[in-house]
């Protein structure tokens, strides 16, 4: 048996005057240089050489932030060199994760003294990606059922010749999963694993599934409720204890309690 856990711009015009100043000195220099007893600010945060992933993207990856276009009137975002030390990490890191292992990140920053301003220039080295070289698969208990599996696993979103990346890698797990528990296999055992070979750009996933016997629904009990009773989530259930698991009616319960909009996050454990 099966027990389910549920644990619950305005528009504006402006006139532009054009007066005509000197221009103020601007100077690049290196990170470690900005002077650390001045509060800079970020005046413009740009990328360069980011052909795969947009910079919209890669932006929203930053810690570093630059000022809304659409509210010039609110202050600038401060600019911190040690955050932003460790947003270029974290570019090295998202692009790995998104299948790039060679990506090279490096920086200028301009430097306007009497405003205290910075703007950053990112640039982006993505190198070639590793690709998927194979998929390999064992049911442990049942492999009669290897070749519906491998149909399955054919259609993605993790298939010979696309980019090895971590949410494709997640995604599959999660299709496989979604599988079995449409067939009643709530417990259901895959372990995965990658080989990642960056000198060849390829890399090689493994899956060992243990499907286990067919599983039924038993006592579904709700948690963290305040002011709603239990009753009125309880109704909400598609299936009785004694029925077939299936995560199809997992799905109907989620989307069902959903619907009360009485919650602001919805957990089933099983």
């Amino acid at each position: 048996m099966v027990n389910v856990d549920l644990v619950v711009a305005s528009i504006f015009f402006a006139s532009v005057l054009f007066v005509l100043f000197f221009s103020r000195p601007l100077f690049a220099i290196p990170l470690e240089e900005l002077d650390p007893n001045r509060e800079w600010k970020v005046k413009a945060l740009e990328f360069s050489g980011d052909k795969n992933v947009s910079s919209g993207e890669l932006e929203g990856v930053l810690s570093t932030q630059t000022r809304a276009w659409y509210t010039p009137w609110s202050a600038r975002p401060p600019f911190e060199p040690g955050t932003f030390s460790a947003d270029l990490d974290r570019l090295r890191r998202f692009y790995q994760s998104r299948g790039y292992y060679e990506t090279k990140v490096s920086y200028d920053l301009v430097v306007d003294e009497k405003e205290s301003l910075v703007t950053a220039t990112i640039q982006v080295s993505e190198g070639e990606p590793v690709k998927v070289a194979g998929v390999s698969l064992q049911i442990v208990d049942s492999p009669e059922l290897e070749p519906e599996v491998r149909s399955l696993l054919a259609k993605g979103p993790l298939t010979e010749g696309e980019i090895f990346s971590e949410p494709a890698y997640q995604q599959a797990e999660a299709k496989l999963k979604e599988y079995f528990y449409d067939r009643r296999r709530a417990r259901v055992e895959i372990q995965r694993r990658a080989e990642v070979i960056i000198e060849k750009h390829e890399a090689r996933v493994f899956y060992t599934i243990k499907v286990g016997p067919s599983a039924f629904f038993g006592t579904t009990a709700v948690r963290g409720l305040k002011d709603v009773a239990p009753e009125i989530v309880l109704r909400e259930l598609p299936y009785e204890s004694g029925d077939p698991f299936s995560g199809k009616a997992l799905k109907d319960l989620e989307q069902n309690v959903r619907k009360l909009d009485l919650f602001g996050q919805i957990h089933i454990n099983f």
